[in-house]
């Protein structure tokens, strides 16, 4: 097998890599359309005795008890630094979503369809009753043309086309699964309540950004110039001091937070009103952890909806008129995606070692991404329209059954590899030649396999057979360090004699291979858990263009750009696994503003 898969032969790697040019600036850090929340101790929810007094001052309240139950008790939380956008999704945005993941557009975007079913629905009614009157026959019952459940069946077949007038305001009629579908293809993930919350509270405990409540500042139902869904930004006196607009009104907000009760929360009674009008308020939130929250009440809802403490709970397939969503963002690169790219991962095929399934270590994610994306022609700050994000992530597993080299070498005499993290790219790779993807990374230990009886000969099988242990072992079997056992040269060539990179798709299979050097083991130093672009100066044979000796070569050099990236994992001791996986895409992809 050729580990650098060029054209030409590679004869010899400079000692001498050099940190490429094109290694992107520091403050490149924010994803497009969002900014940071700083993050600190946030008062979450609201005192009970003050609930008793909202609900005792609002009917709508009142109507609503066991919702607004669930804000008690007020507590504190850590809540760390995060990234937020600056408006809610809104339906330009969303339409790239749409067109390069081909999924289901919105409702409002089939209108054209919708009403073209709708007429040839009604003449199809109006048909049957004729013929029913012809017939003498009583009329059929009249049904109603269900516009939603026609477009949640038809959509992938019928026409469709966001709106114009529609661009600027919040993408609506979305379910959970929509709105998370959107944020991971953006590299991005949905808020948490408590992070939503941070944003409008900061420090404080206000209900609302500016403090106490002012009429004009928000799209609820107290702004009665209007009765529609506003475009984004439209009251911008309303937003908080890091740019972020809507966030009280216009519509309600996915979180990817489940619908559950607050530490603390106990079922309590209390009454309303006095003498004849006394009432007693017994009512419980519809609380379930397969339900999501959404913040911040609507354009339809009253303001008591919109305080920075409201919480309601939505079925995760619900959609809605007046529900949209806005992204958020870790602020250390690739955590979001590499949280998300576990959950792909097959179980059967995740590594497991003799405590059972080995974890990864999201926090140690080593990542370059990027964004593509315009300004969509908002005078908006900040507001930005992603079209693309380009990836490349390697995340360790927490730790390794070793005490040294010595153990992942040794494994070899047993089939074993090391599972020692995961690799997910959109980006086609030169080295090793792999597709756009997710791999399991593992080493293979320098060293040849133990001959199998059908590697030798029969005479000799048969002295050994009867002094051979039994062999139980399988594809998944583990040995007494927990490692998998995998024949590597079942599946790929390699050079037995070096220790090597095994990269496994994700039916389990291995599908490449190559040299992994300068291992080490030791104590973590400085500098490790990085993705660095390097030139490396590689010394190849090619032609020499002799024209008297048509098989004569000369050597030249040449340089390629590589990413190094370097990680330690743990061993059973302080002490641990020290490498760098480098990589090879095609050349000029790793240009520009990566993270």
């Amino acid at each position: 097998m050729q580990f650098l898969t060029t054209s030409l032969v590679v004869l010899a790697t400079s000692l001498n890599s050099t940190p490429s040019q094109y290694n992107p600036s520091n403050d490149i850090l924010s994803p497009p359309g969002l900014t940071m929340i700083e993050g600190g101790r946030t008062k979450i929810g609201t005192d009970f005795k003050d609930m008793v007094k909202l609900i005792e001052e609002n009917k709508s309240a009142q109507e609503k008890a066991g919702g607004f139950l669930s804000e008690v008790p007020q507590h504190s939380v850590s809540v760390d630094d995060f990234f937020l956008m600056v408006t809610e999704v809104t339906n330009e945005q969303y339409r790239e979503y749409v067109l390069a993941a081909k999924v289901q557009p919105p409702l409002l975007w089939g209108d054209e369809s919708i009403n073209k079913a709708r007429e040839e629905y009604l003449a199809q009614e109006a048909e049957k009753r004729r013929e029913a009157k012809e017939a003498g026959k009583p009329a059929p019952a009249r049904r109603s043309f269900e516009a939603f459940e026609w477009w949640e069946r038809n959509w992938k077949d019928a026409e469709w086309k966001m709106p114009e007038a529609l661009a600027k305001k919040p993408v609506v009629y979305v379910d959970y699964q929509n709105a998370r579908g959107y944020a991971e293809w953006a590299g991005l993930r949905l808020p948490t309540e408590f992070e939503w919350e941070r944003a409008v509270r900061g420090d404080t405990d206000n209900d609302f950004i500016w403090g106490d409540w002012q009429p004009g500042m928000c799209v609820t139902k107290e702004l009665r110039a209007t009765s529609n869904i506003l475009d984004v930004g439209s009251k911008p006196d309303g937003a908080n001091s890091a740019g972020q607009h809507d966030l009280h009104g216009n519509v309600w907000e996915w979180t990817g937070s489940r619908y559950v009760n607050y530490p603390g929360w106990k079922h309590k009674t209390f009454s309303v009103g006095k003498g004849r009008l006394k009432e007693e308020i017994d009512r419980m939130p519809k609380f379930s952890p397969d339900r999501r929250v959404i913040r911040g009440g609507s354009q339809q809802t009253d303001r008591i909806f919109a305080r920075g403490s409201s919480r309601g709970g939505f079925d995760r397939t619900q959609k809605a008129s007046v529900l949209g969503f806005r992204c958020a963002a870790s602020e250390k690169p690739g955590f979001d995606f590499a949280q998300n790219a576990i959950k792909d991962i097959p179980n059967e095929i995740k590594p497991q070692d003799s405590k059972g399934m080995v974890p990864f270590d999201t926090t140690q994610v080593i990542a370059r991404d990027r964004w593509i994306a315009n300004d969509g022609g908002s005078d908006i700050s900040n507001y930005r329209v992603i079209t693309q994000y380009d990836y490349i992530l390697f995340t360790p597993v927490k730790a390794l059954q070793t005490n040294g080299l010595a153990d992942i070498r040794k494994g070899t005499q047993k089939d074993e590899i090391y599972h020692v993290g995961f690799l997910a790219t959109n980006q086609d790779l030169v080295e090793p030649a792999l597709r756009a993807g997710t791999y399991l990374v593992a080493i293979r230990g320098m060293g040849k396999y133990p001959e199998r009886a059908e590697d030798v000969g029969e005479d000799e099988a048969e002295d050994t057979e009867e002094e051979a242990a039994p062999d139980d072992s399988t594809d998944t079997a583990e040995d007494e360090l927990g490692q998998s056992v995998l024949r590597v040269d079942d599946f790929l060539e390699i050079d037995p004699l070096i220790d090597n990179y095994i990269f496994i798709d994700m039916a389990g299979t291995p599908v490449a291979a190559m040299p992994a050097v300068n291992l080490d083991y030791g104590n973590p130093k400085a500098g490790m858990g990085s993705a660095e672009v390097v030139d490396k100066a590689i010394m190849i044979e090619v032609s020499a263009n002799d024209p008297d000796d048509p098989e004569a070569t000369e050597q030249i050099e040449i340089t390629q750009q590589w990413l190094d990236t370097s990680f330690f994992v743990k061993g059973r001791s302080r002490k641990g696994l020290k490498a760098t996986l480098s990589l090879r895409f095609a050349e000029g992809l790793l240009d520009g503003d990566w993270r």
